[in-house]
């Protein structure tokens, strides 16, 4: 694979698999040491706010950084402060600390991981040629898909062998490799557009997206809209292995073992056919997604469970890496931290609205005329891409005035 030749993208893919997998792990360790010290569902959702609401606080001041020629920098200082952060917490949980210092260590974790993103995305479009940016998109997709789940496992087996803060050191190390393997990637410079503060900045990065019709369209529609309806079926799948089916939690490990490799050979397919037009990916695994859940709703038995927990985890990784792709082409260099910080915004908002909703629907209406529902709106949304531009030209600054 000619990317494999291209030393940043290379260290920069290996940095940030070698984090995705201790991450995913860190999470495992985490969420099991608050529920074995405090036996309340208040305290794990309490920690789930702390991974969460960084996003909502600081979105703003990511986005404005990431464009910046400070990118690799910010890879960098937020990586190699993860892995200070996640040794202190394997030494306090060591100490058998209570949750409260853990809360605010989590909080600050999630906050170096929200400045640390959008810089990743900004990125990846100035490592590598535009030719092989949708190729890049799924080989990182690809490789974070086997972290999360090969990682969980990992974290399984490490709580149950060994003391649980060794779940936490592992995660330093794999924190502090990234970091070091991101010192030595070359990000091209952009021309940076002075502007105000940050408000005004956000303001202007929303600006670009009204100028731009196909952008403003991706960003809600892949950013917003398809998250509504995506977010609660990881409830819907387990509320029908539990309560429909009652295959218990084997059936359910299965069925999400399925979704995830479902997904890793979407993005490996993507990899293989990289020269597939982008827009075309994008509807394609639009229209997997609204198929998947549309069998769902018609077959309700386990075997068709698991084909559609397919289709769907393949439907995902294509329009995740069509969108992403799309996105990172149409948006002018200069904005593509703060257009990615709109999206991820978007996404926030999206993701628990969704899944709130989702909930209150799944206590009113059958499940099966839910998935009906849902498959046929994510279907419709895929018509909103039909028509949609293919702006790869707009690359350069773009006036704000």
């Amino acid at each position: 694979m000619k990317l494999i030749k291209n030393k940043s993208f290379s260290l920069l893919w290996f940095g940030n698999t070698t984090s995705v997998f201790g991450n995913s792990i860190y999470m495992i360790g985490v969420m099991w040491y608050i529920v074995q010290l405090t036996g309340s569902g208040f305290a794990l959702g309490l920690s789930a706010l702390c991974i969460s609401l960084p996003s909502f606080l600081f979105m703003i001041y990511a986005g404005r950084l990431a464009d910046t020629n400070k990118k690799r920098e910010i890879m960098v200082i937020s990586d190699f402060l993860n892995a200070v952060l996640m040794l202190v917490i394997g030494i306090l949980i060591s100490n058998n600390t209570t949750a409260v210092p853990l809360y605010i260590l989590i909080f600050l974790s999630s906050t170096l991981n929200v400045f640390f993103k959008p810089a990743l995305l900004a990125s990846i479009p100035l490592i590598v040629s535009r030719d092989d940016l949708t190729q890049a998109n799924a080989s990182v997709n690809t490789t974070n898909q086997i972290a999360n789940v090969l990682g969980p496992a990992v974290g399984g087996i490490l709580i149950s062998q060994f003391d649980i803060a060794w779940v936490f050191y592992l995660n330093a190390i794999t924190f502090f490799i990234s970091s070091v393997a991101e010192l030595f990637i070359t990000v091209r410079p952009i021309k940076v557009i002075k502007e105000g503060g940050y408000i005004k900045s956000f303001i202007n990065g929303l600006n670009v997206l009204k100028k731009d019709p196909s952008l403003l369209r991706l960003i809600i529609v892949g950013g917003f809209l398809i998250n509504l309806f995506l977010a609660p079926t990881f409830a819907f799948i387990t509320y029908i292995c539990g309560e429909v089916l009652e295959v218990g939690a084997k059936g359910l490990g299965t069925a999400d073992s399925v979704l995830a490799l479902g997904a890793v050979i979407g993005s490996l397919t993507v990899m293989y056919f990289s020269k597939f037009d982008k827009k075309k990916l994008a509807i394609l695994g639009l229209v997997l997604e609204g198929v998947a859940l549309l069998i769902g709703g018609l077959w309700d038995t386990y075997l068709s469970l698991l084909i559609w927990s397919m289709l769907l985890g393949i439907g995902l990784s294509f329009a995740g890496i069509g969108i992403s792709t799309l996105t990172q082409l149409i948006t002018p260099e200069d904005y593509l931290g703060r257009v990615n910080s709109v999206s991820g915004a978007f996404s926030a908002i999206s993701v628990p609205l969704g899944t709130l909703v989702g909930g209150i629907v799944l206590e009113n209406v059958n499940i099966y005329l839910i998935l009906l529902i849902y498959g046929s709106c994510i279907l419709l949304s895929s018509l909103l891409f039909i028509n949609l531009k293919e702006q790869s030209e707009q690359k350069q600054a773009v006036n704000i005035s």
